[in-house]
């Protein structure tokens, strides 16, 4: 989505005064793709076990797997938890089971760290790069279109280095990945505010700032877009 809205941008690049109302308007058109494609999007494979459509939750996880035994593997184990999260939620209400996330010390520890992982992923910074991309290239001098190359160069970076998550979070281990670039993209944000003390006129201000800026964004893809599992 990011990636497709900064090639909107591109589009709309330039057509007179009222660009900008037009690159405001540009959120629709990878929105609107975005809409047709959910409709095609497979149900969960839990979502359809819960409504006792145990054949089709089959052929999703099929969909998933290298082969029928993993399926069958996977499709036992979440038939299992469903049926013991069944039997632990019973007679038990909706306030209750949030009051249990605060009371429980299991549930509290799983609580404190899945919110500390979600605030974790807004002071990484991901959410200046992605909404203040254009600001910063601007700042560091690159012209206009310059800029929204820039932006649009880094939301492939995001875009791309988002794919070696579904391989590594499940290799590597999450928890392992997001220790390890969570720091890097510190020291990535570190080294661009930085670069930012240059002379405005050396030339090696903006490439190196959109190199550091593009390696956080690298860094981002299998890192927090891969957050460690709290569940067990």
């Amino acid at each position: 989505m990011l990636y497709s809205g900064y090639s909107s941008n591109l589009c709309f690049y330039q057509i007179g005064r009222l660009a900008w109302r037009f690159q405001l308007a540009a959120a629709f058109a990878p929105a609107i793709p975005i809409l047709i494609f959910v409709w095609m999007v497979p149900e969960s494979p839990r979502w359809l076990i819960k409504k006792n459509r145990i054949p089709q939750a089959f052929q999703a996880f099929c969909r998933i797997r290298n082969s029928e035994m993993q399926a069958a593997r996977d499709l036992f184990y979440a038939y299992s938890q469903i049926k013991e999260e069944q039997k632990a939620f019973a007679g038990k209400t909706l306030g209750s089971r949030i009051v249990e996330l605060f009371t429980v010390p299991r549930l509290r520890r799983a609580s404190i760290a899945s919110a500390v992982c979600v605030i974790s992923q807004q002071f990484s910074g991901i959410n200046i790069m992605s909404f203040y991309s254009s600001t910063i290239f601007h700042e560091a001098g690159s012209s206009t279109l310059g800029t929204l190359m820039a932006s649009w160069g880094y939301g492939l970076t995001v875009f791309v280095f988002a794919f070696p998550a579904i391989y590594t979070m499940d290799t590597w281990g999450r928890r392992n990945l997001l220790m390890l670039t969570f720091p890097l993209m510190a020291v990535c944000l570190a080294i661009v505010g930085g670069i930012f003390k240059l002379d405005s006129e050396n030339s090696a201000r903006l490439p190196l700032i959109a190199l550091f800026v593009y390696f956080f964004g690298a860094l981002y893809g299998p890192g927090k877009k891969s957050p460690p599992p709290l569940s067990h």
